[in-house]
């Protein structure tokens, strides 16, 4: 349990009267100091609070107003947690940009420009200050109310999985990929225009595509080399829209498909014939209503560690990551 002691003492001549211990016995922070207007208490010592020392911390445990700040760099991701509070039933983080824009290529990923696209992707969960004058960071807020979480991970961690979701669109607006709604209904469309440049960004071989009656449940093979220079193969399903679990003549059918693409192999230009190792199934929109579990119960369990799936969400990631 966290909580808030008072110092006798006072650090570099300055009045800090409270520090921050955890189940009384460990040091967290040994300055504070209190917003009286707002009867919320501060740490002002950020260098000793990292937020996964917090993370078990239950909700119903801690002070009733609390604040920490921090700067704790976000992994793969270009953004910092400089504070977390609870304060009057409400959770708060923030996140700035401050001073990570080294690894933006300032000519694409400026401030200002990372703006202008912030107008234009939906940020739904999460408010945001623009730069002012010549300060370029940026900060962003995401407050929930304490009672849909039960512990400060839980909240940190629903916080940072939709920043970074909503962080790789902003990426990959700039990068210059534009969606069309035509994805979502043609799988030609979205394999030649979207798939294809995406594998060959990412670097894969023997890219072949053939879309049609003789497939075999791959609409795409490639392959890449591992450490010892050998090939693995892969396959790839393209599907156009939802994939929903209600719908058995959809699973059914690329569960018949999965089971195609493992058994029946495929030749590299004159080579051999060769067997794929993994199947990506890849759509252009949602899993919906437990439609993943669904697939993997109904194929060979043989299969289940072979078989990945990408919706249109993490294929746009993969666009932002791999510079599209």
């Amino acid at each position: 349990m966290i909580s808030i002691i008072k110092n006798k003492e006072e650090v570099d001549g300055l009045e800090l009267p409270f520090s921050y211990y955890k189940d009384n016995l460990s040091l967290i922070t040994k300055q504070g100091y209190l917003i009286e207007k707002d009867e919320l208490y501060w740490n002002d010592d950020p260098i000793l609070v990292e937020i996964e020392s917090l993370y078990t911390e239950r909700f119903n445990d801690l002070p009733s107003d609390i604040g920490f700040f921090m700067d704790q760099p976000i992994k793969e991701s270009l953004f910092s947690i400089c504070g977390f509070k609870c304060h009057k039933g409400k959770l708060k983080l923030e996140l700035c940009s401050y001073q990570h824009f080294v690894s933006w290529e300032t000519s694409i990923y400026n401030p200002i420009k990372i703006i202008e696209k912030l107008k234009e992707v939906s940020y739904p969960d999460f408010e945001y200050w623009e730069p002012v004058d010549d300060n370029y960071n940026i900060f962003f807020y995401y407050e929930k109310a304490k009672e849909h979480y039960l512990t400060i991970e839980d909240f940190v961690e629903d916080a940072l999985s939709k920043f970074k979701k909503a962080e790789q669109a902003v990426r990959t607006g700039l990068s210059g990929f534009r969606w069309k709604t035509d994805y979502q209904n043609s799988e030609i469309l979205y394999s030649k225009e979207v798939i294809m440049p995406l594998l060959l960004k990412m670097g894969f071989l023997n890219i072949s595509y053939s879309h049609g009656n003789r497939e075999f449940g791959k609409d795409f093979v490639f392959s890449a080399t591992d450490k010892f220079g050998n090939f693995i193969h892969y396959g790839m399903q393209v599907k156009a829209g939802d994939i929903n679990g209600k719908v058995n003549g959809q699973i059914d059918q690329l569960i018949g498909q999965i089971d195609d693409a493992f058994k029946i192999p495929f030749r590299l230009k004159t080579e051999q014939l060769q067997c794929i190792s993994y199947l990506y199934i890849v759509i252009s929109g949602n899993f919906t209503e437990n439609a993943i579990e669904k697939i993997l119960y109904k194929i060979p369990a043989k299969y289940n560690e072979y078989v990945k799936m990408l919706d249109k969400e993490s294929v746009i990631q993969l666009l932002g990551v791999y510079g599209y």
